[in-house]
């Protein structure tokens, strides 16, 4: 409550999704839902993004929470083999896209993607990251979540709450990953982990998400029908 007292009253979208993440309150969970919607972006170029990783030959761990950002003047080159796209259609039912392939699980999913060791154009790009003399992979892959939230949803408070949900499960997924990785390699999860250690984890799973509004990258529309040929003048 104390925390949700320091932002109602404010217009910060990005605090209103980080708090709807971290709270287990039904009843302030929908107040923020209602704000949420309130303050949504209008602007389809705007995202959320969510940052966590470790820059290896900077030594500098990057962290946020979910904010705002501004995509429209940046061009996308990331390959699509390096990212997991998430939709949530418009009747609130997910699905999964990898490389042209449809999915049912992503924890699954991400969990191979990270665990692999091959090379291939099915698979993420990669690095060769060092720790006490071994090579280990350091998979390049980020998870895109889009959201159909067009004016005709069925239940926009249903529709938040099944993209917050998402959020919430692919944070999950992704500590379950990391825990993954220091259990194989150091024998204890990654909250034990020193801060070396953690951060060669952090090295080898990387967190970014991106999350779009009003657009889909999977339920992509056809292009609109050619204009009809025009006659050569005998019509009447």
């Amino acid at each position: 409550m104390i925390e949700w007292n320091k932002i109602k009253n404010e217009k910060d979208f990005s605090a209103f999704f980080n708090f709807a993440i971290a709270t287990e309150d039904t009843v302030l969970l929908s107040q923020c839902i209602d704000s949420l919607e309130k303050y949504k972006p209008t602007n389809t170029c705007i995202i959320l993004k969510y940052l966590d990783y470790y820059h290896e030959k900077l030594d500098t761990v990057y962290h946020s929470s979910f904010f705002l950002f501004d995509n429209c003047e940046y061009l996308r080159h990331i390959k699509d083999r390096n990212i997991v796209f998430i939709n949530i259609d418009s009747y609130n039912s997910v699905q999964i896209e990898y490389s042209d392939s449809s999915y049912s699980d992503y924890h699954k999913l991400l969990l191979t993607l990270f665990d692999t060791t091959g090379d291939s154009y099915d698979l993420p790009e990669y690095l060769i990251a060092n720790f006490n003399k071994e090579e280990y992979i350091a998979r390049k892959l980020g998870t895109f979540i889009s959201c159909e939230m067009s004016p005709d949803t069925l239940n926009e408070k249903a529709t938040w709450r099944k993209l917050i949900k998402t959020n919430k499960q692919v944070l999950e997924v992704y500590e379950k990953i990391r825990d993954y990785k220091s259990l194989k390699i150091f024998e204890c999860e990654f909250k034990e982990l020193y801060d070396l250690e953690r951060k060669f984890i952090m090295n080898l799973v990387p967190v970014f998400i991106e999350n779009y509004f009003y657009y889909s990258f999977i339920n992509i529309p056809p292009p609109p029908p050619p204009p009809p040929i025009k006659g050569n003048g005998s019509d009447k």
